[in-house]
């Protein structure tokens, strides 16, 4: 899946709801720990929001969790749209020549760093 995303330079995003579950079971942690590395790999994010019970007996209660998983979830679409409308195209030519399908990778940084954060893909794999 990995050299699928970065063959088709997806940059990948996840919110996972499943993650809000107080007992995660090994296949959810595992999902979640791909999850987190497709999108560190791609220059993306993941998301996993700490959504409140919403099937409780007291009705006041769900009511109110619901409000509160809708404030979370929101508050992830501002952050993500943020990030959308404020990315930057950086190409890369490399001056050495490597192998096929090897994996290169890279770093990228800034000089000032006042406020900003760069997240970009972690590498690329050689199509020549």
């Amino acid at each position: 899946v990995m050299k699928f995303l970065q063959n088709t330079d997806i940059v990948f995003y996840s919110i996972n709801p499943a993650g809000s579950s107080y007992k995660l079971n090994k296949a959810s942690i595992a999902g979640q720990e791909n999850l987190d590395k497709f999108a560190d790999e791609t220059g993306g994010s993941a998301f996993l929001p700490k959504f409140l019970p919403v099937d409780l007996k007291d009705q006041k209660q769900n009511t109110a969790n619901m409000k509160n998983n809708v404030a979370v979830l929101s508050s992830i679409f501002l952050q993500l749209s943020s990030e959308l409308r404020a990315q930057y195209l950086v190409q890369y030519y490399s001056a050495s020549e490597h192998p096929d399908n090897k994996y290169v990778r890279l770093q990228v940084a800034l000089r000032d760093r006042s406020g900003l954060r760069v997240r970009a893909r972690q590498g690329y794999f050689v199509k020549n």
